[in-house]
Order: structure tokens, then C-alpha cells, then sequence
């Protein structure tokens, strides 16, 4: 890059006396080391550049004087360096500061010696801050240039010098666009890089692409920026988007690689109708859409409380149109510091699409589907929809009411469990804008391979004051209603229900005040039940309250309520009656049972465990089966194939079964015994025992060098917690699960490889070099193999099929059976086949005639 040459000169001028009768003398010392560098190195612009009309960084330049110089000042160093032979070497005009650094660059023949100064400002040039990454640099010397250079429109070249981050550089800056078929990229940041302390290794640097066509009615512009980020080979983001009369379509992405990594890809798009129009009838028109796809990438799924601010939601991508690029930081969370909904991940990829829609101008909604799944070892998958519905009603400006609902729903493959929560949306009300709604739902199920299998829970607004959660249920609000009817009068209703495998609890609260000067009154009327199941037990709670407060010198209160317990069994209760200040108890039924009672072991078995209790699946190496047969036996694999056991009661043995002899796997140790809470017993032992046979016969799994692997995972403590004293709740509390030994995994060790095999590449079966001599071509009169059709050949094929071919195939077919090697299919022996269907069926395989070929013998 550089041609090696390097100049220095140190000139002196003397001053004439200032006012103080004082002289003084003036220096310059001046540097410059030749280069060669070209705008055509800068990515994706300089390839557009022609050859001959290439912008040649030709020297770099350095100016340092005893103090700023004036123009005369300037003229008079520049008259001693022409007397002592400098050549090239001048002290630039316009100096604002002591030192400078400059660049001669080639544009069509012509020189042009570029400026910046350090520590001051350029005289009569335009100023911009730096277009490059986050340093210290200074401000940026432009020089207009207006001129093309093919389809490159080179507007303005300008010097930079950047301080930090090391190694020191000056950066030769261009203002310049490229057209296209109608299309104009306009380059930012583009340029080249010198560093001072190599200044060889010229660098070229494109920050990014803008885009731009407007041809009516239809209009283009985007923008792609090269972000400089460590650890990674190249990451680009972008928007783009096409808008006509109708419609618009906004799509932004990124593209990124990280050193030692794959490429990472990611794309979302929205489509928009404009004006209010919509795709399909009244009852269900589609009023836009948005789609995208990633690879090596991995979407953060929303919670129902962060759905509103969810990007990828059509609804929520109306800054997508706006402000794409501030969109796409939304996204990522480059600039805002938040955590990303789209980030890298190796060996994953995910599909989103969704639309938004409204039937009659009534009801409005957007919908998105979502999967993010793995594309390597790891096949985890999560799939989730996403909504948020809107109706008001009216359609007016004096709606009666208006509700909206947020709605998410998801299934993990990797948590096993599927959940689905809704919240309704702030600014929802009935009857009048000052009567709010808010609260909330879920229903979440566990499966057999989560934390909690066989659990579940649906509730909406929330649960008993009583029921201790268990802290793998959700939390959901309240569903309440509040209305300020007026300045006097204002109302308060809640209300919840929810259903587990443990009990079911339903509820309301509803609160009425007034106030007006010095009276105030209020009532109160509430309802709860809690319902345990197994074993039963019930318990409801009712009160009704109303009180009136006179406030004039001292405050006069009175209340009257009544309020109601019982339970069962045995059923009982206690109503409670307070007014005035006093209260009293009346009691009925049976007194309250100091102690819950207990299932029985086959309740609990019946009622409580899952069904099978005990279960084998395949962990690795189950081949895709060739049928659809729930009960066909497994095709595995012969390399290192594993299977897993499950048992739902922890396992405190472990057992080989090798015929009459039961013996632990080597390293197991027993566990001490397990309580059952719902029974009451503190110590219970669980054996779980396997047997593997061939053929019919016992088979030492680890004689033949199977390993054997205990599987733990946690256990909900509702069933194999230590059983509650008198004193306590039935119901489960606190951290549900505690560990223990569910299953084991069997693993069939990989087939010895006798030989290492044979490594080649697609390159080199493709073709092979020869070194001998070239062969020679056949002579011309050389006979070539006749090629005829014949008459009839299909016909001949047909009847050779359903002919000699059918013999030969059946007496080859019962051979091979009193061989025993008769070939199936998924075990069962394949029925012998005449190939009369195909022969039967012959033209409509072949479509024409087929060629005969003769051999030496005249045979075909």
C-alpha cells in the first residue's frame, strides 16, 4: 500500500518586531509518506467504481508550526520551502490550528490536498459530527467534488482525524450514492482508514446503505447499517419499505456472524391497507398482516403483562411504518439496554406470522403464531398464540362499554407445559367510562416430563385468602370492577374462582359507600368457599355488613352485620351476629374436626397417581417407525440407543431382575423410606425393578457393558410430604417439590468399529486427474453400437414381467424362506409379488418406447 517514501522539512523564517520592539522566529515542520489506496476496496459502493474513475489516496500528510499562521504568514513559509527544493511539500492555507493532518488524493487526474485540523476548526468549510463508530475524534473538513464516477455520484470527500480507540487513524471520508436501475443506495460512513503507526494498512469502512426509488405510485427507501461491534465478523441491520396509495409493506432484519460461529439471520415484515380498508366480508376482514422467520436466532416469548409492548404483535408494529430503524432497536435491544426480544442463538430457528382483523368495526383484534424451535441436537420447541381483542359498543363517540382483552398461550416442550393467561387491557369499562374492569385468568397443565406432571390449575381472578399457592402457580389479579357513580356514591365489586387437582375455591366481594357532608355509609356483602377433594372437606365463609357514620362535633358510628362459617363433614358452622357494638355466636351442626381425614392406600393409588404408574419411553436412537401402529414394536438404532424408565412414586430400590436373581445396579445405593402425605404415613419403601430379555431368555444388561444411570427430578410434597399435624392445613404450602429418584436410563453401549472406513469429498469423486499420455480419439470409421426402436418393446417388457419374470421371482422368493431369510416388512413376512400391477400398468409408467441396444453378439 505504501510506496516507502517519507519527507521531512524544517524551515525557519525570521518575524519582523512586534510592538514590544521584540523578534521572533518562525518554524514549520512538515511530513508526508506516499501511499496507494482507492475507494474501490470499500465494500459493496466500491466495486461500482471504475476502474479509471477510482478516488486514489495518493500521500499522507502532517503540518506542525511554532504558532497559527496567517495567510501572508503561510505565503512566507511556502516561499523558503520552494527556495530549498521541497517539492510537493507546502504549508496548507487557512491553518486554524498549530498542527494539521492531511491527504492528497487523485479524482480524474486531478490533485486534491485535503485538510483537518487538530484542536481547531477549518476555515470556510462545512462541519458534520463523525459518522463512524463510538471514539474521540475530531470534526469532519468536507470539500465539495459534485462529479460521477460511473454509477457512483461522488458529492463530497472530507479528512477526519480519530484519537481514540488505538491505533490513531486518519480517516479520508466520501459523501457519495450509487444509481442503480432507478435505485439509489446512498453510502454512510463510507471512507478509508490510514493508521498512523502502520500507515500501509490502509482500511476501508462503510457504516451502512440508505435506499431510495420513487418512481408514482410507487415508493421505496431503506436502510442498512455495518455495525462495528467486538467478537464479530460482520453484523448488518436494516429496514426497507415499499408504499403505494393502498398499502404499505415495511420489513427490517439483521444479519450477523460471530467469530467461530454460523451466520445468524433474522427478517420480520408488516403489511398495512391504508384508510381504514380491509381484505374480505364485513364479518371478517383482514386489515393487515406481519410475518418473519429467523435462523440461528431465538425469539424472547412475551408474558400476557408484556404483550402491549411486544414488537412482533401486528397491532403493536405501527412504529415498524414510522421508525423502523428505532423499531429495530426495539427488537434487539442494541441501544436501549433492555433485554432483546430477538437474539443470537446456534441452533435454533422460529416462523411467526399473524394478522390483524375486525368484524363489523365492532370487534378488533390482532393474532400472532409463533415456534421457536432447535435445528440441531437440541429439538425443544415452544409454540405460542398471541392476542389482544377490542369491542366497544356502540361504535361511537358514546360508547356503553369497551373492553379489551390481552390473551397468551404457549407450550414448551423443554418445561412440558402448556399455559394460557389473559388480562384485560387498561381503559376497559361498562356502562360509563368511570366503571373500570381489570383482572385476570390462566390455565396452566403439566405434563409428564415436567417439574409437576399430572398438575393443573384454572383461575380466574385469583384464589382463596387461604389456599396456600404453591409457587409454581401463576399469579393472576383480581377480577374487579370499580365505578365512581358519582362525587357521592361509588362501587367496588371482585370476584375470583379457581379449580386444582387439590380443591376448588370460588369467591365475591361487592362494596357500596356514600358520603355527602357529615353522613357516610357503606354495605359490604361477600362470599368465599374452598373445597378441598381428596380427601373432601369443605368451608364457606359469608358476611353481610352495613354501617352509617354522622360526623358533626364527634363522630357517631353504628354497624350491623352477620356473618356465617361452616364446614363439613361432619357439617357444621357458626353464624356470628354483631350490632351496635356488641356481638354474639350461635353454633350448629358438628363442632369443627380437629384433624382432616386420610385417603386409603387405594384412594390414594386410584385418585392421586397418574396413569400408567410406570413407564418406559426411548431416550435416543428410536429409528422413524413405517407405520402407524401406537403398539408396534420399536426400530432402534445399533449405535448407542438409550431408554428411560419412569415411575410415578420416587424409587427408594433400584433392581436388575436376571431371571430368579433380583441385584442392585452397580453403584446404586438404597434411599431411606418416603412419607405419603394424603395417608398419613410417615416411612413407605418403593422398589422398581427391570428385566431386559433376548429372545425370550434373561438377559445381564450390565454384563453386556449396558450402563445403568438413576434419573432424579423433583416431587410435589402434597403427596410425598411429611404428613400435617392436627394443627395445620391439609392443603399443600410453600415450595412444593423436593428431589428424589423417578426413573433410570439404560444405555446400550456403541458398536466396535473394526476399521476406521474410508474419508473422500464431493471434489474429489467429481473427477480424477490422469498423468499418462492423452487417449486417443476413435477413428472415424470406427463401427458405433446400433441404437434402434423397436415395435412393441413395452408389450415385450409386460409379457417378460407376467412371464419367466414372475417364475423366477416366486422361486426365488420360497429359497430364500426355507433358508429362513424371507424378507419383511415391520416384522411379518411380505407377500410374494408378480409385479402384475405394474406390468398391467406398464404405459402408463413408460410413456414412450424404450431403446434397444445390441451387444457384440447381436443380442439387445
Amino acid at each position: 500500500m505504501s510506496k516507502g517514501q517519507h519527507s521531512q522539512q524544517h524551515e525557519e523564517a525570521p518575524e519582523p518586531d512586534g510592538d514590544e520592539g521584540r523578534s521572533s522566529r518562525l518554524w514549520a515542520v512538515l511530513l508526508r509518506v506516499g501511499l496507494e489506496a482507492g475507494l474501490r476496496s470499500v465494500p459493496v459502493v466500491g466495486v461500482q467504481v471504475p476502474k479509471d474513475a477510482d478516488v486514489r489516496v495518493d500521500a499522507l500528510s502532517a503540518v506542525a508550526t511554532s504558532k497559527v499562521v496567517g495567510e501572508d504568514e503561510v505565503q512566507r513559509l511556502n516561499a523558503v520551502l520552494t527556495r530549498v527544493g521541497s517539492g510537493d511539500l507546502a504549508v496548507p492555507q487557512g491553518m486554524t490550528s498549530r498542527v494539521a493532518v492531511g491527504v492528497s488524493a487523485s479524482l480524474a487526474g486531478k490533485r486534491k490536498d485535503l485538510w483537518a485540523p487538530l484542536g481547531g476548526t477549518p476555515r470556510n468549510r462545512e462541519l458534520t459530527d463523525s459518522t463512524g463508530p463510538k471514539a474521540d475524534v475530531g470534526p469532519v473538513a468536507w470539500f465539495s467534488v459534485g462529479q460521477g464516477l460511473g454509477p457512483v455520484r461522488l458529492e463530497r470527500l472530507g479528512v477526519q482525524y480519530q484519537s481514540s480507540p488505538k491505533p490513531q487513524r486518519v480517516w479520508l471520508l466520501a459523501d457519495a450514492s450509487v444509481a442503480l436501475a432507478g435505485l439509489t443506495f446512498a453510502a454512510d460512513g463510507m471512507g478509508l482508514g490510514i493508521p498512523l503507526d502502520d500507515p500501509a494498512k490502509v482500511t476501508a469502512r462503510l457504516d451502512g446503505l440508505g435506499l431510495a426509488w420513487d418512481r408514482p405510485p410507487v415508493k421505496v427507501a431503506g436502510s442498512f447499517q455495518l455495525r462495528d461491534q467486538p467478537g464479530y465478523i460482520v453484523l448488518i441491520q436494516g429496514a426497507a419499505a415499499v408504499e403505494t396509495p393502498t398499502l404499505a409493506l415495511v420489513a427490517v432484519g439483521g444479519y450477523a456472524q460471530k467469530t467461530g460461529e454460523g451466520p445468524s439471520v433474522f427478517l420480520f415484515g408488516r403489511l398495512a391497507l391504508k384508510n381504514g380498508q380491509g381484505v374480505g366480508p364485513p364479518p371478517f376482514r383482514i386489515t393487515g398482516a406481519a410475518a418473519g422467520f429467523g435462523f440461528n436466532s431465538t425469539v424472547r416469548i412475551p408474558g400476557v403483562e408484556e404483550l402491549s409492548s411486544f414488537p412482533l404483535m401486528p397491532g403493536g408494529a405501527d412504529g415498524l411504518l414510522s421508525q423502523p430503524l428505532d423499531y429495530l432497536d426495539r427488537l434487539t435491544g442494541t441501544k436501549s439496554g433492555t433485554v432483546p426480544w430477538i437474539s443470537q442463538a446456534p441452533g435454533r430457528a422460529w416462523l411467526a406470522a399473524g394478522i390483524d382483523f375486525d368484524s363489523f368495526k365492532f370487534l378488533k383484534g390482532s393474532a400472532l403464531a409463533l415456534v421457536d424451535f432447535g435445528t440441531g441436537q437440541d429439538k425443544d420447541f415452544t409454540l405460542a398464540l398471541l392476542g389482544h381483542l377490542e369491542a366497544e359498543f356502540p361504535n361511537s363517540s358514546q360508547a356503553f362499554a369497551k373492553v379489551g382483552l390481552d390473551l397468551a398461550a404457549s407450550y414448551s416442550s423443554r418445561t412440558d407445559m402448556l399455559g394460557v393467561f389473559a388480562k384485560i387491557s387498561p381503559g376497559s369499562f361498562v356502562v360509563h367510562e368511570s366503571c373500570r374492569l381489570s383482572g385476570g385468568a390462566a390455565l396452566c397443565v403439566w405434563f409428564g416430563a415436567s417439574a409437576h406432571p399430572g398438575d393443573f390449575v384454572a383461575t380466574v381472578g385469583g384464589y382463596h385468602q387461604d389456599f396456600s399457592k404453591p409457587s409454581h402457580y401463576p399469579d393472576v389479579d383480581r377480577l374487579e370492577l370499580f365505578w365512581s357513580v358519582s362525587d357521592n356514591v361509588s362501587m367496588r365489586g371482585s370476584c375470583y374462582a379457581a379449580l386444582t387437582p387439590a380443591a376448588f375455591m370460588v369467591g365475591t366481594e361487592v362494596k357500596v359507600s356514600f358520603h355527602a357532608g357529615p353522613i357516610s355509609a357503606g354495605c359490604e356483602v361477600g362470599i368465599d368457599a374452598l373445597i378441598q377433594w381428596d380427601p373432601f372437606f369443605f368451608e364457606v365463609t359469608a358476611h353481610a355488613d352495613i354501617w352509617v357514620e354522622l360526623d358533626i362535633l364527634f363522630t357517631l358510628r353504628g354497624t350491623f352485620g352477620v356473618g356465617v362459617d361452616f364446614w363439613g363433614p361432619p357439617t357444621g358452622g357458626i353464624a356470628t351476629v354483631h350490632a351496635l357494638g356488641r356481638s354474639f355466636d350461635i353454633s350448629f351442626g358438628e363442632e369443627r374436626p380437629r384433624k382432616r381425614p386420610l385417603l386409603s392406600w387405594r384412594e390414594f393409588t386410584e385418585r392421586r397417581l397418574h396413569d400408567p404408574v410406570v413407564e418406559v419411553h426411548p431416550a435416543t436412537g428410536l429409528l422413524p417407525a413405517s407405520g402407524t401402529d401406537e403398539n408396534a414394536i420399536w426400530q432402534m438404532s445399533h449405535d448407542a440407543f438409550s431408554l428411560t424408565t419412569r415411575s410415578a412414586v420416587p424409587i427408594t430400590h433400584a433392581r436388575l431382575r436376571i431371571g430368579q436373581e433380583d441385584r442392585a445396579p452397580a453403584g446404586w445405593q438404597d434411599s431411606g423410606p418416603i412419607p405419603v402425605r394424603p395417608v398419613g404415613l410417615d416411612a413407605v419403601t418403593s422398589t422398581h425393578t427391570v428385566e431386559v430379555t433376548h429372545n425370550g431368555q434373561p438377559y445381564d444388561v450390565e454384563k453386556n457393558r449396558w450402563r445403568v444411570d438413576k434419573i432424579t427430578g423433583p416431587v410435589p410434597l402434597g403427596l410425598w410430604g411429611t404428613p400435617l399435624g392436627d394443627d395445620e392445613p391439609s392443603l399443600p404450602s410453600g415450595e412444593e417439590t423436593t428431589d428424589a429418584v423417578t426413573g433410570l436410563r439404560l444405555t446400550v453401549p456403541p458398536v466396535a468399529q473394526d476399521n476406521a472406513g474410508l474419508a473422500t469429498t464431493e471434489k474429489t469423486l467429481a473427477f480424477e486427474d490422469t498423468d499418462g499420455p492423452a487417449l486417443a480419439l476413435p477413428a472415424q470409421s470406427s463401427p458405433v453400437p446400433a441404437v434402434a426402436e423397436r415395435p412393441g418393446v413395452r408389450a415385450m417388457i409386460a409379457a417378460g414381467i407376467a412371464g419367466a419374470g414372475a417364475t423366477a421371482r416366486s422361486a426365488l422368493t420360497d429359497q430364500l424362506a426355507e433358508w429362513g431369510l424371507a424378507p419383511t416388512s415391520q416384522g411379518q413376512p411380505c407377500p410374494q409379488d408378480a409385479l402384475r400391477e405394474y406390468s398391467d400398468h406398464l404405459w402408463l409408467y413408460l410413456r414412450s418406447e424404450p431403446l434397444l441396444c445390441q451387444d457384440k453378439k447381436g443380442a439387445t
